[in-house]
């Protein structure tokens, strides 16, 4: 049993709890994650693009928190996450104020030409609402983000509308290249004329305008306020994964000093006491976050977030930096299972290990590798295939003959070959098999191709399960042993 260090567990469980959320559907995932922008919908989808299913998505995630080839520590990884989700945040901001003053720039050439135009409802008689006035009315209300925010993020976007106003106060007419074909602009200009002088492009709307222009350029400024509006929604997920993330590493640095804004007696609260929703990043007393779960709500009152039980993450799920050590560039179980074949090896046995998915079967090799441990795949044309089996066949190994070979647990390529040289199977993770006769099948079919006559060693069978994870609720599922 490996238990994942803290930041393993916090990256493992953010992406857990998403899917849970999401009930564990794939498909909805990934569907979700084309709509959602952010550091947060990159990871799901990332952990998703080379998975059949959540499950397998899940179980890769428990044996390394990251499949690339540019791994770093997890607690470096951690440190990433939020330096890109504040970026990510920052950079969201900046966009939402420049189109600000951008449309409210367009929204004064407009009422230029058509001073009634302003606030305007109706859509009669072929008129464009005034979209931006809707918008700047929603924002003093708090009910500009579709499905609701919290007040931090209303604040925010209260802000950067404030800012954008001010700047267009100082700066009313500037030419837009996102307005300029509509508005009639002179945009056939170069930069440069003729004797390399900068020219100065056009701010001027022509004086008399067509119906027609008008109507494309209130049209334009109603099509940019639904940019915009999605940009408010954007900064809301973005601030809420921010917080989640920066609410999981406060808990692991034990720092806990905190009370539930749900409760009256206002009472600092012990680390077992506390969790926090990764819907929304909102810390509170555990009781608060099932009760309030239980309605589908949120803790905080002004966060209108959709909560479910899954999104309720306990503080001490999480653990602490304290009590843990790293568990090294490639994440705690690999990183044990790895240390174990070199003692195996070293003391002059040969091993089979198992792994389900191609992906992290490579990673596993890139590992092996890295740690000077040589392996074979039984993978190509037939010959090269066996080949590779040949030389784990041999009664004496050569000095520079590998000891190690990686097999996929399901493949039927070497079924029944004998490798009783090899005395020790390593199963990466549990099977994620369709049913309990076919985990049991696949597993059997496994061990036996070293425990079997003619073998003159111990067979040692390894399983690897990380704690509290998917690792642990297949394998109960599938075998009705309960390994935590």
């Amino acid at each position: 049993k490996v238990s994942l260090p803290p930041q393993e567990r916090g990256i493992y469980l953010e992406i857990a709890t998403a899917l849970q959320s999401l009930e564990m559907n794939g498909k909805r995932a990934m569907k979700s994650k084309k709509t959602t922008k952010g550091d947060r919908a990159e990871r799901l989808a990332e952990v998703l693009e080379g998975s059949q299913s959540a499950e397998e998505a899940l179980l890769k995630k428990t044996c390394t928190f990251d499949l690339s080839s540019e791994s770093v520590t997890a607690l470096k990884a951690c440190e990433r996450i939020i330096e890109t989700r504040e970026e990510q945040k920052l950079q969201c901001e900046e966009d939402l104020k420049n189109n600000c003053i951008s449309a409210l720039r367009q929204r004064l050439r407009i009422l230029d030409h058509h001073p009634q135009w302003k606030g305007m409802k109706q859509t009669e008689k072929g008129e464009v609402q005034d979209r931006l006035a809707l918008f700047v009315d929603d924002v003093a209300k708090n009910q500009s983000i579709a499905g609701g925010a919290d007040e931090e993020i209303h604040v925010a976007i209260k802000k950067i509308l404030d800012s954008a106003q001010e700047e267009v106060k100082k700066v009313p007419k500037k030419y837009d290249s996102y307005y300029a074909e509509v508005n009639g602009d002179n945009t056939s200009d170069e930069d440069d004329d003729d004797k390399g002088k900068k020219r100065k492009r056009s701010t001027e709307t022509p004086k008399n305008v067509s119906k027609e222009t008008l109507y494309a350029m209130k049209f334009a400024l109603r099509e940019h306020m639904h940019g915009i509006r999605t940009l408010g929604k954007e900064l809301c997920g973005r601030t809420r994964s921010l917080r989640y993330f920066k609410s999981v590493r406060d808990f692991q640095l034990s720092h806990t000093d905190i009370k539930c804004p749900s409760c009256s007696n206002g009472k600092t609260l012990r680390r077992e006491e506390l969790g926090v929703l990764s819907s929304c990043g909102h810390v509170g007393c555990l009781k608060c976050l099932v009760d309030q779960a239980d309605k589908e709500r949120c803790i905080h009152k002004t966060c209108q977030a959709p909560v479910k039980f899954t999104n309720v993450v306990k503080a001490t799920e999480l653990g602490a930096d304290g009590d843990h050590d790293e568990g090294g560039k490639h994440g705690a179980k690999l990183s044990q299972i790895v240390s174990n074949i070199k003692r195996v090896v070293d003391n002059g046995d040969r091993v089979l290990v198992f792994v389900q998915f191609q992906d992290l079967k490579q990673k596993v090799a890139e590992v092996l590798e890295e740690n000077g441990l040589k392996t074979l795949q039984v993978k190509g044309t037939v010959l090269t295939q066996i080949k590779a089996l040949d030389v784990m066949q041999k009664e004496v190994p050569g000095p520079k003959d590998p000891r190690i070979l990686l097999l996929t647990m399901d493949d039927e390529s070497s079924a029944g070959v004998n490798l009783t040289t090899c005395n020790h199977a390593f199963f990466v993770h549990p099977l994620l098999a369709n049913t309990k006769q076919q985990y049991h099948a696949y597993e059997t079919q496994a061990i036996g191709r070293v425990r079997r006559f003619g073998q003159n060693k111990t067979v040692h069978i390894w399983r690897y399960f990380a704690v509290d994870t998917i690792d642990t609720e297949i394998f109960k599922e599938r075998t009705g042993q309960d390994v935590n």
